[in-house]
């Protein structure tokens, strides 16, 4: 029976483990998880790749400086796409209002092609804020995938990101 595991403090990485994976029928595909967290696939081949992650960290902002909370270190040669979804709850501070709460839905496209690492078209983002100075995004620095939040001045912000990252 497959079990769920979380490790970290404030970055936990989900799991779902097996002890023995199989290779698959011809055609087929088979996930299983890797022990650093990554999905990794089987192809009809033998051939092992990671192919998906899951990512849920927690950060806490009290200005209007970005704050990268996820870093994602890519491959060459490869293409990652990555689902995010942020929620924000004010907690203190001398602006805004008690209790002022976000939500953002981000999906990204990036490609590392020769070690060089750049966005397939822009982020598309959901958001629903209080405040509109509060903002989630991703960026590019080097070769990394940054997820990002942006808080606003003397607002002290509780952030939860998780993060699901697909690569080919």
């Amino acid at each position: 029976m497959p079990q769920l595991n979380a490790a970290s403090t404030d970055s936990h990485r989900f799991q779902e483990q097996s002890t023995s994976p199989s290779t698959p029928a011809s055609g087929f595909v088979s996930l299983y998880a890797h022990e650093n967290g990554n999905m990794r696939s089987i192809d009809d081949a033998g051939n092992i790749r990671i192919c998906a992650g899951f990512y849920l960290h927690t950060a806490s902002t009290t200005d209007g400086s970005a704050t990268a909370v996820d870093v994602i270190a890519t491959e060459t040669d490869k293409t990652y796409t990555l689902l995010t979804t942020v929620a924000a709850r004010r907690t203190g501070g001398s602006a805004g209002s008690a209790g002022d709460s976000a939500g953002y839905e981000l999906f990204g496209a990036f490609k590392n092609v020769g070690g060089t690492l750049s966005q397939v078209g822009t982020t598309t983002i959901v958001a629903k804020e209080d405040q509109a100075a509060w903002a989630a995004d991703f960026a590019v620095s080097g070769t990394d995938i940054q997820v990002s939040v942006t808080g606003a001045a003397d607002n002290d912000v509780s952030w939860v990101i998780h993060t699901r990252e697909t690569i080919a």
